[in-house]
């Protein structure tokens, strides 16, 4: 009936109803609202009779915000509009989380594929790494193994040479 629904306005909470429905962390209804809350800006600036609110509580039961009626005219609810109130302050509340929980998921996602992509490239890395590293130490072993192969010949040689020495002439 001619109702405003108020979104994403900030204003502060001390000496309001919101403030009231957050500390206490239960439903609350007002029917003087503006009388006795003269500093809130929405009910004093609209001249707002009747406030309802039911709190919009997060996983660990905080409450994160709230669902409120407000009228310019005494409201009488009945049980079964504040069943329906605090149903909707359900609703909203799981859809909330799970709107969390899919932000959550999704950042996880992204800092998991994100280390899959470090971890792939430092495999590489290692990779290349290992390659070069055989590389180095077949071309070492080639080029020490040839100086090497002289130094024991010339040793068999000489070996064989001093074993032999008794067959040799002394000048030899």
């Amino acid at each position: 009936e001619g109702g405003i629904v108020t979104r994403g306005m900030r204003w502060p909470l001390a000496g309001t109803p919101a403030a009231r429905v957050r500390d206490e962390r239960r439903p609350c209804v007002v029917t003087d609202a503006a009388r006795r809350y003269p500093t809130d800006p929405v009910l004093a600036g609209r001249a707002l009779t009747s406030y309802v609110a039911i709190p919009v509580c997060d996983r660990l039961g905080e409450v994160t915000g709230q669902v409120a009626v407000m009228d310019e005219r005494v409201l009488r609810l009945r049980d079964q509009d504040m069943r329906l109130l605090s149903t909707f302050a359900d609703r909203l509340a799981r859809a909330l989380q799970e709107d969390e929980y899919l932000r959550e998921r999704d950042h996880f996602l992204a800092q998991v594929t994100s280390q899959n992509t470090e971890l792939r490239a430092a495999q590489e890395r290692l990779t290349e790494a290992d390659r070069l590293k055989s590389e180095f130490m077949g071309m070492m072993s080639h080029e020490l193994r040839t100086p090497l192969n002289i130094f024991m010949g010339y040793t068999e040689l000489l070996l064989d040479a001093a074993q032999d020495a008794a067959a040799l002439p002394v000048d030899e």
